[in-house]
């Protein structure tokens, strides 16, 4: 194989899943919105969630259901 072939499948071999990917995202593009607010919403409150869960009494002894209870309590707020 010479440089020219080498260099041409490395280029199919970084432009072909690029293709494939914005095919692929353009496909699903109205089904991935509710996956996309959904992790900015969790992105946005999960210092809220880290701060109520820290408030919380058995914070120390259950750190995971002081996080689920905080979860449930922010949403209910």
């Amino acid at each position: 194989m010479n440089a020219l072939t080498r260099r041409r499948i490395r280029i199919g071999m970084v432009i072909l899943p690029i293709l494939l990917a914005m095919y692929v995202l353009w496909t699903v593009r109205t089904e991935i919105l509710p996956f996309v607010l959904g992790t900015a919403i969790a992105y946005v409150i999960a210092p809220a969630v880290t701060w109520i869960a820290r408030m919380l009494p058995f914070h120390k002894t259950q750190p995971h259901m002081a996080r689920g209870v905080a979860i449930v309590l922010l949403y209910l707020t």
